[in-house]
């Protein structure tokens, strides 16, 4: 059945989503609202309750601001079972921490996780995403899965929780940027190389914090921590870090890809 257009003053017929994002930031759209009223092509997107209502799959925001300037609503009532992490996703409007806190809301395990992760460590959103599933914290393998709802947190906690232990031990000697972007991303690629010694880079960090100097890119973040890494070592202690690194992140993509073309080929003859 193709979906009618509606209109009505009747704001009680509605109710928004639960496990949808917080309605804010609506000063524009109040503004364009005032001038041009409710444009009848942005219709809200509504599903039946089963209470008597029309939930609200999209249009929070319009329908939050109409209500409070009074403007007519128009909507459609369609029976469809895209999820609003479907719908939004297509316009690109929600952010990851939107998709975190909808899912939190939804009462999945794997995304309270990640929230817990975040706020007590204090990494950005985006690697947190990545590193609580199992991967390197620079990794974008899992956005689809987090948007749509089919993440899922990894078993083996170590290298999150090795990672949250060294930054938080560079934070505490002084290092400002202990927690931004491409030191979060320098670091996490170290811990995949056997032969960095977290033991050791504390110790250099403890002792010499100020050879720790903010830098612009990843590379000459690496090149930094491997100077601070062997800083005043014995000639036979010291390594090549960046290379090592560099080597061990090639095999994990190389690693990676393989686990990939299997399981195509898995779901292939399936």
């Amino acid at each position: 059945m193709t979906a009618r257009l509606q209109h009505t003053k009747k704001y009680d017929l509605f109710e928004l989503c639960y496990f949808n994002r917080d309605v804010k930031k609506t000063k524009q759209l109040e503004k364009s609202m005032k001038e041009h009223g409710y444009i009848q092509a942005y219709p809200l997107h509504c599903v039946k309750n089963g209470s008597g209502q029309l939930q609200i799959k999209a249009g929070h925001h319009r329908f939050v601001v109409a209500k409070m300037l009074l403007l007519e609503i128009w909507y459609v009532v369609c029976d469809d079972d895209a999820s609003i992490h479907e719908l939004e996703a297509a316009s690109q409007n929600w952010t990851p921490a939107d998709y975190l806190t909808s899912h939190v809301r939804d009462g999945r395990d794997s995304y309270e996780v990640v929230r817990e992760y975040h706020e007590r460590t204090g990494i950005p959103l985006q690697h947190c995403i990545a590193l609580c599933a199992g991967e390197t914290c620079q990794s974008s393998n899992q956005t689809a899965k987090f948007k749509a709802g089919n993440y899922v947190v990894a078993e083996d906690d170590t290298h999150r929780k090795a990672l949250a232990d060294l930054l938080d031990h560079c934070a505490e000697c002084g290092v400002k940027f202990a927690k931004k972007t491409l030191f979060v991303q320098a670091v996490s690629r170290c811990l995949r190389a056997p032969e960095f010694d977290p033991k050791v880079f504390k110790q250099r960090v403890a002792t010499n914090p100020g050879l720790l100097v903010k830098q612009p890119t990843v590379d000459t973040t690496m090149t930094m921590i491997e100077m601070v890494y062997n800083h005043h070592a014995v000639a036979s202690n010291r390594i090549a870090l960046k290379f090592v690194v560099d080597r061990a992140m090639q095999e994990r993509s190389a690693s990676y890809r393989k686990q990939q073309e299997a399981k195509k080929t898995l779901g292939s003859k399936s």
